[in-house]
């Protein structure tokens, strides 16, 4: 009977000892899968702002100069500029200083996020990415001319309405996808 016992107690503790460690071992699995999800969510939130905040500059950019890359109105400020004969406030009307410095300032901030973006994007996407804020920043420089002297014109710029445009839609389509896929790929499970 004494053998009997040990064996029985041995047994509870083997039991007890196997369990104790299938217990622990299933709680650090779970806690390294709950921190990996939380780095995760971090990541993805950063990534998320980041890339909203892009897009609501990139919005906010052309908002400002889109108009201006229309060559309808370009004419029509450039004529007012060289000839002097119309009124300046029709230039004014369009783009303003203040618009301009505006236009600047998103155009630094632009580049920041880009900067920030990039480990997001593949390095065509980028170079696409760069295009876009490129021909924003260049019809904002052409924009800043028109309301200049003549003689402190640079005329480095030019962009014409279809580039820029194509630029831009292709920008912040790329953006859009790069936050609405995953989305869509989660609801399709």
């Amino acid at each position: 009977m004494a053998i009997s016992t040990v064996i029985a107690v041995v047994g509870t503790l083997a039991g007890a000892s196997i369990t104790g460690f299938l217990g622990y071992r299933t709680a650090k699995i779970r806690e390294e899968g709950e921190t990996a999800r939380h780095r995760s969510d971090f990541y993805i939130e950063k990534k998320v702002e980041t890339l909203f905040d892009l897009h609501a500059k990139l919005a906010e950019m052309d908002t400002i100069v889109g108009p201006y890359a229309s060559e309808e109105i370009r004419s029509v400020i450039e004529l007012s500029v060289q000839n002097k004969e119309l009124d300046t406030d029709l230039s004014t009307e369009i783009v303003t200083s203040e618009d301009i410095v505006s236009a600047m300032e998103i155009s630094g901030e632009l580049t920041r996020l880009l900067a920030k973006s990039r480990i997001y994007f593949s390095e065509d996407e980028y170079e696409m990415l760069e295009e876009a804020t490129k021909n924003m920043f260049g019809v904002s420089v052409l924009a800043l001319e028109s309301i200049q002297d003549e003689d402190e014109r640079l005329d480095v710029y030019d962009i014409n309405k279809d580039e820029y445009l194509k630029s831009y839609h292709s920008a912040t389509e790329l953006i859009q996808a790069e936050l609405t896929d995953p989305i869509r790929a989660l609801d399709n499970h």
